[in-house]
């Protein structure tokens, strides 16, 4: 809690641009806890434009891979981002040239993940969002 009090009442974003690039980091449980902190971070409109200029779409995309539970829970908080970050109309022409056609991909999901159902449908409400 104290972590995100700090984050909230950050004015110069240092602490979203490391947590942001932690979403490539090679452990995959970093990148999940990355992208669910992010997903905090992105409450606020001040994060968005920064970190989207910063190829965070393109490193949130890469997240949408689900091979299984942890790349499920991992997919469903990228796309809590990729969501947030698209609510500003720029950011949000990038986030469709980035995204592609990787939210086809989610919508079958790895059959056994327990998230499967919850990742689908995020994965349809930002296709609807997003226009595509």
């Amino acid at each position: 809690d104290d972590v995100k009090k700090k984050v909230f009442r950050e004015r110069d974003g240092e602490v979203a641009r490391h947590v942001a690039r932690r979403l490539t980091d090679k452990h995959r449980a970093v990148a999940y806890w990355a992208a669910a902190l992010l997903r905090q971070i992105l409450i606020l409109p001040e994060h968005r434009a920064d970190l989207a200029t910063q190829g965070v779409p393109a490193s949130l995309v890469s997240l949408l891979k689900a091979e299984d539970e942890l790349g499920a829970l991992t997919a469903i908080n990228a796309i809590g981002c990729l969501h947030a970050l698209a609510a500003k109309p720029e950011i949000k022409e990038v986030i469709v040239t980035e995204i592609g056609d990787s939210l086809g991909a989610i919508t079958n999901p790895p059959k056994g993940a327990r998230r499967q159902n919850a990742l689908k449908e995020r994965a349809i409400q930002l296709k609807e969002f997003l226009g595509k």
